[in-house]
């Protein structure tokens, strides 16, 4: 048989991605919030797996612990 090789060459993007986190307590209760930003500037971008990247995803969390 016959083998063929596809080779696929995918133009080189650079995604920017920010944190930022803030802790602190009150009485015995501690406290959390967390900004996380992923391509922060929505390139479009091609995966090895020839599919369409994520766009912009920000994601805001809290967190209270007793």
């Amino acid at each position: 048989g016959t083998a063929t090789v596809l080779r696929a060459s995918l133009p080189s993007v650079q995604n920017y991605s920010a944190f930022i986190a803030y802790d602190w307590s009150a009485g015995r209760a501690r406290h959390s919030i967390n900004l996380n930003v992923q391509n922060a500037f929505d390139k479009f971008f091609l995966t090895a797996a020839n599919k369409l990247g994520e766009g912009r995803n920000i994601r805001f969390t809290y967190r209270l612990s007793l």
